[in-house]
């Protein structure tokens, strides 16, 4: 079961309605599950880069942060494959 999973079972489930502390803590762990979804999409499964335009000269920013991690007409060796500013995994 991985953490997606996890997340649908909990909201599902209708056991924990009955006292006000198993809400909140299902709800924290629900929150929790999600988080942990967002970082994987973030560091692990990578992100497309956000292009500025089509000129040479444009800049490509990270689609998470939105700095600025190359350029349209940079070699693709000089690329970064990580945001310098995020650590955000990127795909160009």
């Amino acid at each position: 079961m991985n953490s997606k999973q996890a997340a649908k079972i909990l909201k599902e489930e209708k056991a924990w309605e009955s006292s006000e502390r198993k809400r909140e803590a299902f709800a924290l762990g629900i929150d929790a599950l999600e988080s942990v979804e967002e970082l994987k999409n973030k560091f692990i499964d990578v992100m497309d880069v956000h292009y500025e335009g089509d000129d040479a000269d444009d800049e490509i920013e990270c689609p998470f942060c939105g700095c600025g991690v190359a350029r349209n007409d940079d070699y693709s060796e000089i690329k970064p494959k990580h945001c310098p500013e995020c650590g955000t995994k990127l795909i160009y």
